[in-house]
């Protein structure tokens, strides 16, 4: 069975640092796992050189992100004329009920017209 079939796997087993499959479809991912916070190295110094930007950016993030603070970080830390958009979202979706909460049809990911955003930045 090839490896991206079977991550439905990953969703049941811990802990995070042990993920063979993973190990093998995202060779980086040892290096996430294994860095003990969001201030080390890999993360402050790796990730983004902000002197080197010198363009407008648009970030988007969401305020049940858990990068929140760093996409707020970084959009701070941009030159130019940045745009930050936070609305009600995790991560990875745009629902409008999260956590039991909900935040209406605007919050929902039919509400934003996304490729319209990037277009017009």
């Amino acid at each position: 069975m090839a490896a991206a079939s079977r991550l439905g796997e990953l969703f049941d087993r811990l802990p995070l640092a042990d993920q063979p499959l993973l190990a093998d479809l995202v060779p980086f991912y040892s290096a996430w796992t294994d860095t003990p916070g969001p201030r080390a190295p890999l993360w402050r110094d790796g990730v983004v050189d902000h002197s080197r930007i010198d363009v407008p950016a648009l970030v988007s993030t969401g305020g049940y992100d858990y990068f929140l603070d760093a996409s707020i970080e970084h959009c701070t830390l941009l030159h130019g004329d940045s745009r930050l958009t936070v609305g009600p979202w995790t991560h990875f979706t745009h629902d409008r009920d999260i956590c039991g909460r909900d935040h209406g049809e605007r919050a929902s990911q039919d509400a934003v017209d996304w490729t319209g955003v990037h277009l017009g930045w």
